[in-house]
């Protein structure tokens, strides 16, 4: 499951850090190279810090992704009758709990308390993602 989220979703990754590569100004890289600057120096002091909104925009949509994840291990392990989440629940995600209890056992009520879990996770991670970005590291 993990290999096949991986494949998936690398490729819209690196088109977004090549869209952030992209938009870092070559005058920069060449003032660098005319004070001196060797290519390990400018990627630490030119390229790192530029990428670092595009860095977080990463990380929050692939945490996002990470934990909303149904698709992948519904298909791998609930098609054919089986139980979603299969052998003994090691690929039960919270949103296929959620799945799970909505429409297999009609309990609308946990599916909602676990769609706001589902929201709570999210938002307190991405809150704690948010301040260490913009914290002055």
């Amino acid at each position: 499951i993990i290999l096949i989220t991986v494949w998936a979703q690398t490729g819209l990754y690196m088109i977004l850090f090549l869209s952030g590569l992209q938009s870092i100004p070559t005058e920069l890289y060449e003032a660098a190279r005319v004070d001196g600057a060797t290519g390990w120096e400018t990627v630490r002091h030119i390229t790192i810090p530029l990428l670092k909104p595009t860095t977080f925009t990463v990380l929050v949509m692939g945490v996002i992704a990470t934990l909303q994840i149904f698709d992948v291990p519904y298909m791998v392990s609930g098609i054919g009758g089986g139980v979603p989440g299969g052998p003994g629940n090691s690929t039960m995600t919270l949103v296929m709990y959620l799945y799970t209890q909505a429409f297999g056992n009609f309990n609308m009520g946990m599916a909602s308390a676990a769609a706001f879990v589902t929201f709570a996770v999210i938002f307190i991670i991405t809150v704690l993602q948010y301040r260490y970005f913009n914290s002055d590291n």
